[in-house]
Order: C-alpha cells, then structure tokens, then sequence
C-alpha cells in the first residue's frame, strides 16, 4: 500500500441480470405464428417477418413485433430489421425457392454481419423429412442417409447445410427440425 493513498474497497459482484428470452422468426406463417403464439404466452418477447402489411397487424396484436420483409426481393436488406440484432434465439421457417435457393442465405454477408454482432445464442432452421427421399415406408430417424430426389427436397438439404455452414462460423448451436407434414386448419384440403 502506498502511505497517504486509501486502497479501494473491492466492487461489490454485479449480479448478471438474465436477459429476456428474444426469439425472432423468420417467416411468421402458419409454423412460425403457431411458434411465436406459445412462447409469447410463455414470456418470451417474439419477432418476426411476413411479407404482407395485413399480416404484420395481425402478428402486432398477438404481440409480435413485426417488419415486412420479402428475402426474395433484389433489393432485400436486413439493416431495416432492428429487432434483429436483439434476438437471443433464431427460428427460419421460410422455405427454399426454385430457381433461388434459401433466400436468406442469398444475404450471406449481411446474415453473417447482423447476426455475429447481437446477441444470438441459438438457431433452427426447419427443413422437411422430403430430404431423405423414399424409403419404401422404413423406419427413419436423424441417423438415416439422407437422399433427396425431388428438387424441392435438394434445396431443403442445400439449405441445412448452408445454415450449418453459417452457425459453425458464427460459433452457434444450431438445429435443424425436419418436419413430416404441416397440417392445419384450411392446409389440408
């Protein structure tokens, strides 16, 4: 200890104050809402695109805080997308495009920039069980090859892979759901 110069008590532990649960969801239709719906009653705070005006009202009185957002666009860009940045967890229900590919991974740079500057801890793509192609009605789980004949089938898999690829740069957990079916009411007719 220097002579005249008190030493500084200790500062006192800050308690980490937990941060809200933030899941965005790109692609709030059907999956997406029915997701969005559970986790807002769960406490959660939910953020999400669609790509209509009249469908953003209809998120913003279940509570979601919703942009208007096409990925398909040439003129796509993430920047106006705040909530973004914000999200603790990622959910993408938007579906591959023929002829495009996964729209989102399209904003390669842009997804990479946004997305390693906030505050994500998770994310999920949902894909379809289309991508182990006909298995002639066997048995089929994660460890299955996976064969995708159909091309919508290919992109779904080329999309895994792409947000596989993205998260191991971005040092994520990440999952990938393959989904059987998406039924609901007027889905099936």
């Amino acid at each position: 200890m220097i002579p005249g110069i008190a030493p500084k008590p200790a500062a006192p532990p800050v308690a980490s104050v937990p941060q809200p649960r933030h899941m965005f969801v790109f692609g709030a239709g059907f999956v997406g809402r029915y997701v969005s719906e559970h986790l807002l009653a769960q406490g959660w705070q939910v953020s999400g695109t669609c790509t209509s005006p009249a469908k953003k009202r209809e998120l913003e009185m279940l509570g979601v805080k919703a942009s208007v957002f096409d990925a398909t666009e040439s003129n796509s860009s993430l920047q106006s997308i705040h909530s973004l940045q914000q999200a603790t967890h990622l959910l993408i229900s938007i579906p591959p495009i023929p002829g495009i590919g996964d729209p989102l991974l399209n904003l390669n740079e842009d997804l990479r920039r946004i997305l390693s500057d906030g505050n994500l801890e998770w994310l999920c793509y949902l894909s379809s069980t289309s991508v182990y192609g006909d298995c002639g009605g066997a048995l089929v789980d994660e460890d299955h090859m996976v064969n995708p004949k159909s091309e919508s089938a290919k992109l779904r898999y080329e999309a895994e892979k792409g947000w596989l690829n993205l998260v191991n740069h971005l040092n994520l957990s990440a999952f990938i759901f393959r989904l059987g079916g998406i039924y609901g009411p007027g889905r099936s007719d």
